[in-house]
């Protein structure tokens, strides 16, 4: 589905592939659950209460709200826009990138997992305390001991923050 301008609301969509797609709208989606969901947008905001399957989103200037994800993912917000995201479940791994902006994120209390993250201005918050390497701009790490996923965040002008 493809929108230009205004907001595209969807309650409940399943399939096996979704594809979305605004030019300076608004995405206000319910529960999408597909094997594959592509989600591209241009000065457009997403907002998503239940997110099910494999994520590629990318934006050029917009926000991302995912209150509720299920699955593995990438992010890229290749301009400006905040990439907010709570995962409930983490089957896969997990990469997010943002230009100018934050990237945060909430992974399950119980998830172990390996961490990449970078920034070349701004701050990184993981809620790893021991086993930390930070070398430059870039702090790396494990959560746990037997780590069943790689979370990789970066950001050029933005703030990291993870939390469980």
């Amino acid at each position: 589905m493809d929108s230009t301008a205004g907001t595209m609301q969807l309650d409940t969509v399943a399939a096996s592939q979704i594809y979305l797609s605004t030019t300076k709208g608004t995405l206000a989606i319910g529960s999408l659950e597909a094997n594959q969901i592509d989600i591209t947008t241009t000065s457009g905001d997403v907002t998503c209460e239940k997110l099910n399957g494999a994520v590629a989103y990318k934006t050029t200037s917009g926000n991302a709200d995912i209150k509720a994800a299920v699955g593995s993912g990438s992010y890229r917000a290749e301009n400006s826009g905040t990439l907010n995201v709570v995962y409930t479940e983490v089957i896969g791994n997990l990469s997010f990138f943002n230009k100018n902006d934050a990237v945060q994120i909430t992974l399950p209390k119980d998830l172990e997992f390996y961490f990449i993250a970078t920034t070349k201005n701004g701050s990184i918050s993981t809620p790893v305390q021991t086993d930390t390497v930070v070398d430059g701009e870039t702090t790396k790490g494990t959560v746990g001991s037997n780590p069943t996923a790689t979370v990789e965040l970066e950001t050029k002008n933005g703030r990291i923050e993870v939390t469980q």
